[in-house]
């Protein structure tokens, strides 16, 4: 079903950030600044404000479907984007769910920018065959390191894209930051770089770049695309203000 403005529905699963920074409050101001309609399922609460992180709570795999189910009876989406997430379990859980009918973004958040650790150990088995179900992961260089369990950034890159598409973002990156590389299943590696110079660090810079990659595919654009089209929406993004709280004003599109 297509709502009266023909946008077309994206659907992300994440946590509810009561700052509105990051999670699916993010994720809905993505979505419906660049032009589509987010419909959302909570998959934890967390207290916290753009500075500091106390704890977490995880809603059963089981609630994250029953609201999924919900909104499939009504709404009818192309894209799927999953953020912040219990375990491997409960991802896997939700992904069999949704089936192959979707194309599946994972932002692979591993601790939260105030410097809360969500995650301790991954079990790479289960960790290969879950990537070979998702259409795009997009960690930044700490988190491809922790899913590879390898060190060196190469390596890393090799064997995520030999099992998905990896956008491998750079604002960790000390030799290259705020510039992403796109590794494509079909063994393509693409630069993509930060298109404005004021660019500067922001909570929840990850969810805003991962929720703009799929509304941009939901409306069309191919993988290369969506990636250069919200990387610009992200780079204008982080420097729309100085401090670690940005804007989705209209003027960030200039």
């Amino acid at each position: 079903m297509m709502n009266k403005h023909n946008k077309k529905y994206v659907l992300s699963i994440g946590g509810f950030d009561p700052s509105g920074g990051a999670g699916l409050l993010a994720d809905n101001k993505t979505i419906e600044r660049i032009g589509g309609y987010g419909i959302h399922a909570i998959s934890a609460l967390t207290y916290q404000n753009h500075n500091s992180f106390e704890q977490v709570e995880w809603l059963d795999a089981d609630k994250i479907i029953r609201a999924i189910k919900l909104l499939n009876e009504e709404y009818d989406y192309e894209v799927v984007k999953i953020g912040l997430i219990q375990n491997l379990d409960v991802l896997n859980y939700i992904v069999d769910y949704l089936g192959n009918k979707y194309k599946i973004i994972w932002d692979p958040i591993v601790k939260a920018s105030a410097g809360f650790e969500f995650h301790k150990v991954i079990n790479q088995t289960e960790l290969t065959t879950l990537l070979q179900k998702i259409y795009l992961i997009c960690p930044n260089i700490d988190e491809a390191k922790f899913l590879a369990s390898k060190e060196n950034l190469k390596d890393c890159a090799s064997m995520l894209s030999s099992l998905c598409n990896v956008l491998l973002t750079g604002g960790h990156n000390k030799e290259s930051i705020g510039t992403d590389t796109l590794y494509t299943l079909r063994g393509d590696k693409i630069d993509i770089h930060n298109s404005n110079p004021n660019a500067t660090d922001k909570h929840g810079s990850g969810c805003v770049l991962s929720s703009a990659i799929a509304t941009f595919l939901s409306n069309g654009d191919t993988l290369l695309d969506a990636c250069k089209n919200a990387k610009n929406y992200t780079s204008n993004y982080l420097a729309s203000h100085p401090s670690l709280i940005g804007y989705h004003a209209e003027h960030i599109f200039h």
